[in-house]
């Protein structure tokens, strides 16, 4: 499993990338943090917070004929300050 080839896991923290779909989406697909949670059965000391979450639901990038730019990604993203507080340094 990758997790297990991580040295010093108990140093990191892994914050998942947001799907196309905000989370009030029925289409919210959140297979990145469920990855994690299955990862974290194996190994407890994995640490991982939804730090950043998407403001408004896009079309899927893989199902678009122009990939929106980076900047546009960024700007419908928003960090939730008050997790970060459970962040590992």
């Amino acid at each position: 499993m990758l997790i297990s080839n991580i040295g010093n896991l108990e140093e990191y923290t892994f914050v998942p990338v947001p799907p196309s779909k905000c989370r009030t989406d029925a289409a919210y697909d959140d297979r990145m943090t469920e990855i994690l949670r299955i990862a974290q059965t194996y190994e407890p000391w994995l640490d991982f917070w939804e730090l950043v979450v998407q403001n408004v639901s896009t079309i899927a990038s893989h199902t678009a004929t122009n990939r929106p730019l980076p900047e546009a990604i960024m700007a419908n993203y928003q960090l939730d300050e008050q997790l970060l507080e459970g962040c590992r340094p």
